[in-house]
């Protein structure tokens, strides 16, 4: 009977270490990937959106996204940065279709993991009826 009880523990014991181990490497990745944004500046011209802005992000590189009505408009960008907050230009053509729908553009910005993740994303709305609105007056 002891015997199976030390059988069941040191299982047991091998099973919590091993679980432990994988959280650890987990916890490791997040800490070393990142995207930080500051200095956000957004202009809407009659054709397009402009973000500029200051990044310090792993590798020196961040992407983004631009989604409007839970719809992906475009593919996903990389944009390359210099150095830690190093300044960037991000310009978004703007279609008809983004006029025409009443919901507000999304753009994402943020970094990915190793395995793809998406990691620390960054919500960017910005409504354009709004601002065409304001340049007709």
């Amino acid at each position: 009977m002891k015997k199976k009880i030390i059988i069941l523990f040191s299982v047991f014991l091998i099973l919590v270490g091993c679980g432990r181990e994988a959280e650890e490497e987990q916890q490791v990745e997040q800490v070393t990937t990142y995207a930080k944004f500051q200095s956000l500046d957004i202009q809407i011209d009659k054709n397009q959106i402009i973000i500029t802005g200051e990044a310090d992000a792993s590798d020196n590189k961040f992407y983004y996204s631009v989604v409007q009505a839970e719809k992906e408009i475009g593919r996903e960008k990389e944009v390359r940065v210099d150095k830690t907050w190093g300044k960037f230009i991000i310009e978004i053509p703007i279609m008809k279709e983004m006029i025409n729908l009443d919901e507000v553009v999304i753009v994402n910005l943020y970094t990915r993991s190793s395995k793809g993740e998406i990691i620390n994303p960054n919500y960017v709305p910005i409504d354009l009826q709004m601002e065409m609105s304001e340049e007709s007056e």
